[in-house]
């Protein structure tokens, strides 16, 4: 077995003793994982920004540059193990690095597994078990802006196939326009208290810090990886601060009513506080790792795949009327759905579900049809979601 360790933006490994904990939650997982390991068999790359000096540190931190050159490394580092037998693929990643990590795995199943030295393919079809992120962070485009649009290109989303599990810590606390999150769909996803560093470490706030690494350990272990209880037992997880401090712009990150905390987040006076209907993940869950698409739509109660399916009809006509089909964003649009319909509980709210799928369906293929595309994919889909604000159930 392998890991493909990302790190997130201006982010290195500290070779020496890191006494005041300035390692990021995948330094740690990495040097956990590689203690049971072969020497030589994983892999670990510094965030973009960490080369080049401080031409590289100005552009691979606002712009995200240097991405490409990362993902060639590990691919072909993954080549060789595989030549040499080693076909297990886990992968771990923070910030743009985590962002990095889904280039990864779609820049691995489009090519698939080819010899190092005669090109010869040896898996067309090859699974990745295991893809931990901490607060996953895209910006490859317009600096420090924000701007998702710029973004296009990269694939911000998990694979469709061949992805045996998915973890995903995110972090409620953060603040800045520039690290909005990029959610994950069909993967686990839980809120933590703190803001980006804090989530993916880093920062020397280490109560804060190991809190996520544990749940991830936990997983992992769950998962099968070679995490060890002791691993987990040197750990000292304990809610303190977020760090830096409050003075910072208003929160720009929205949590859902029907996402999942962690239990450690409890109310606190000026943070970000998740609404009372979340789902919590507790510490029996911690321990549990499901498959991704184990809680599939078919485990759904009747009811519940009715409205699922109202909504669904609803999408695909306005579609249709359109000159549009649905096939491209069939997953995205049904996780989307799934996430959202424990909202609706009667039959006037499903009429209203309905009718805002359409005005969904109907904004993003007119944002396509202007930009010349006859095809609709999840980016006009989220650009509409990012222009209908409070569209029930989609939206909060």
């Amino acid at each position: 077995m392998a890991l493909y360790a990302f790190d997130g933006t201006w982010n290195e490994a500290k070779t020496t003793e890191d006494p005041r904990y300035e390692n990021t939650n995948v330094v740690r997982f990495y040097n956990a994982y590689s203690q049971r390991t072969p020497p030589g068999s994983n892999f670990y790359v510094a965030g973009v920004g960490t080369r080049y000096d401080t031409l590289g540190r100005v552009l691979g931190g606002a712009f995200g540059l240097g991405e490409l050159s990362r993902i060639k490394e590990g691919f072909d580092h993954l080549c060789r193990r595989w030549a040499a037998g080693d076909t297990t693929i886990d992968v771990v990643g923070f910030s743009r690095g985590a962002a990095t990590t889904l280039d990864f795995c779609h820049y691995l199943q489009e090519r698939g597994i080819r010899h190092p030295e005669t090109g010869e393919m040896l898996d067309a079809d090859p699974q990745i078990r295991f893809l931990g992120v901490w607060d996953t962070v895209a910006a490859f485009g317009l600096g420090n802006l924000g701007n998702e649009v710029l973004n296009f290109g990269h694939h911000l989303t998990l694979p469709q196939k061949n992805l045996k599990y998915c973890f995903h810590a995110l972090a409620l606390d953060e603040r800045r326009l520039s690290f909005l999150p990029t959610r994950l769909p069909g993967a686990c996803e839980v809120w933590f208290r703190g803001v980006h560093s804090d989530i993916g470490g880093g920062n020397g706030n280490r109560g804060l810090n190991d809190i996520t690494l544990r749940w991830m350990f936990r997983k992992a272990q769950a998962s099968g990886l070679p995490i060890e209880d002791a691993d987990v037992a040197v750990l000292a997880p304990q809610v303190v601060e977020p760090k830096p401090a409050k003075d910072l712009p208003v929160c720009v990150r929205a949590i859902a009513s029907t996402d999942r905390r962690h239990y450690t987040v409890a109310p606190a006076a000026e943070w970000t506080n998740p609404p009372a209907t979340c789902p919590v993940e507790d510490e029996p869950a911690e321990k549990h790792a499901s498959e991704i698409g184990e809680s599939g739509i078919e485990l759904l109660p009747v009811e519940v795949r009715r409205r699922m399916a109202a909504m669904w009809e609803a999408a695909d006509t306005v579609a249709r009327d359109r000159g549009f089909d649905l096939e491209h964003v069939r997953a995205w649009l049904l996780n989307l759905i799934e996430g959202r319909v424990i909202l609706v509980t009667t039959d006037a709210q499903l009429t209203l579900a309905r009718a805002n799928m359409g005005r969904l369906i109907a904004v993003a293929t007119d944002n396509a049809r202007r930009r010349d595309f006859r095809v609709l994919t999840d980016f006009f889909l989220n650009e509409a979601l990012f222009s209908l604000p409070h569209l029930y159930p989609l939206t909060d």
